[in-house]
């Protein structure tokens, strides 16, 4: 077995939080660093089905949010340098098919973001964390065979 090489004391600045869609890995991964401006050991990511699905549906998936906000809570305590929280939904994400109470078809991941992230401030206001910036962007597939993805800002 091969030694691989690890970051020694990293400071990361942000956490992301993204879905777990395989079309959109290297995407996300060019977005971060372009457009982010985040280097590798700069940022945790943090991959979950739906992305910020369960912040945004939290009597849908009660285990699924709390595991989250764990994970976020567990971030934010352990790298004190973490100063932004990205978010990042995206269109045609199989996991709403499995949200029963979600009867809209059209952009609905789209219209759930403001929601994750008012959970997230909810989270930071507990936490005493009024130092760290939420983000929240939409990964919008824009050519029809899945090819292309641009993202897309998103303001409360």
């Amino acid at each position: 077995m091969s030694d691989y090489t690890a970051l020694v004391n990293p400071r990361p600045e942000a956490l992301v939080i993204c879905g777990i869609d395989p079309r959109l890995k290297l995407a996300i991964t060019q977005f971060i660093k372009e457009e982010l401006r985040l280097a590798h050991g700069k940022f945790i990511q943090v991959s979950v089905a739906g992305g910020p699905a369960f912040l945004a549906h939290k009597k849908t998936d009660a285990d699924g949010f709390y595991s989250l906000t764990r994970q976020i809570y567990f971030s934010l305590k352990h790298f004190e340098s973490i100063k932004r929280i990205i978010i990042i939904g995206q269109n045609d994400c199989d996991y709403y098919k499995t949200i029963t109470n979600h009867s809209e078809i059209i952009e609905k991941e789209k219209k759930d973001l403001p929601k994750a992230t008012k959970a997230i401030l909810e989270l930071l206001k507990q936490m005493g964390r009024r130092d760290v910036l939420v983000e929240s962007f939409y990964a919008n597939f824009s050519i029809p065979c899945f090819s292309r993805v641009s993202f897309i800002e998103i303001m409360e």
